[in-house]
């Protein structure tokens, strides 16, 4: 019910501001999402072209829905038993809005066995709320089954002690659009982003 209120492909679509240079160019390229709820981040890569991709859920519940929507497979299982028979096998596995709901002792266990099942040069790209931020405090108890939240810094602590090389961050791409709304999101979105970095170089 938390998700009823949003358009499904307006979600699928708006991926694109965040995942712009992070895919694959191989449309051919196997991925997995972990965690992929009722599907809209698979909906954007098939917009996008991608024809090896797959999510896992575990729960049936969203997994149904995401069925209904989504043409690639979407698998009820957890990400511990879907792995060992994937070894070396995706060149991106996503990890979307899931790491906030493990528990602490479990973070570093599942990010390595995520690494697992990245082939050769692939990588692993996730998104968390940002904990370094004015609206923090709401993203951590927004939803009640978050555990904590990341920063930056610790995102990369977390990630090479789980045995990752190498870590970047993305930035959000939005399209420019000469319409008031969009020049006036833009607009305060700059002040805010000064704002906090003001903020933190006082602090």
């Amino acid at each position: 019910k938390i998700q009823e209120g949003r358009d499904f492909e307006l979600t699928a679509r708006g991926y694109g501001e965040w995942f712009h240079d992070c895919l694959p160019e191989d449309r051919q390229a196997p991925m997995l999402d972990v965690g992929c709820g009722h599907g809209a981040f698979l909906r954007f890569l098939e917009l996008s072209g991608y024809q090896a991709i797959e999510g896992i859920e575990i729960s049936e519940g969203q997994a149904v829905d995401a069925r209904k929507r989504l043409k690639c497979p979407v698998h009820v299982v957890d990400a511990e038993t879907w792995l060992p028979s994937h070894r070396s096998y995706y060149a991106r596995i996503f990890l979307n809005d899931v790491l906030e709901h493990i528990e602490r002792e479990e973070v570093v266990p599942l990010l390595g066995r995520l690494a697992t099942g990245l082939a050769t040069g692939g990588t692993l790209v996730i998104s968390v709320p940002q904990a370094a931020g004015i609206s923090s405090i709401y993203a951590r108890y927004a939803d009640f089954t978050h555990h904590f939240l990341f920063t930056e810094s610790s995102l990369e602590q977390v990630l090479y002690m789980s045995g990752f090389s190498r870590v970047r961050f993305l930035s959000q791409r939005l399209p420019w659009k000469w319409t008031v709304r969009h020049v006036a999101y833009r607009l305060m979105r700059i002040l805010y982003v000064q704002l906090m970095r003001l903020a933190f170089t006082l602090e």
